[in-house]
């Protein structure tokens, strides 16, 4: 969506703050993204290219808790606490995106009353 709004701020004269603005929410979301996935992982070969991020690492930690042995090494156990406090700044930057930056976008946008829909530029 904000692509899309980009492109039309990208056509409309004197919004260079809010593309501004806009720009730098989306290399925000990317930056988090990447500490979520691995976006340059492709194929199942780029994971030896790669650094496996935080979703991969769980879905590691899960296939162990579900394997058949009901004991978890005390090093298991560790790992997960670990993740889970990854997760949890994780969750507060996005949340951080969300409640502030995308609202104060938001608002400016309202703020400037531009149009929905924007006519190309010929």
């Amino acid at each position: 969506q904000l692509e899309s709004v980009m492109g039309n701020l990208k056509q409309l004269e004197g919004q260079e703050d809010l593309l501004a603005m806009a720009e730098g929410i989306m290399k925000s979301s990317k930056d988090w993204e990447a500490k979520l996935i691995q976006p340059m992982q492709k194929t199942f070969q780029d994971v030896i290219n790669f650094e496996n991020k935080l979703s991969a690492e769980m879905l590691n930690v899960i296939s162990k808790i579900d394997a058949v042995d009901p004991k978890q090494p005390l090093a298991l156990l560790k790992r997960i606490d670990e993740l889970n406090q990854t997760w949890t700044l994780l969750s507060k930057g996005l949340s951080k995106l969300i409640d502030e930056d995308l609202k104060a976008f938001n608002e400016e946008y309202r703020a400037a009353a531009l149009p929905v829909l924007v006519y190309p530029n010929k």
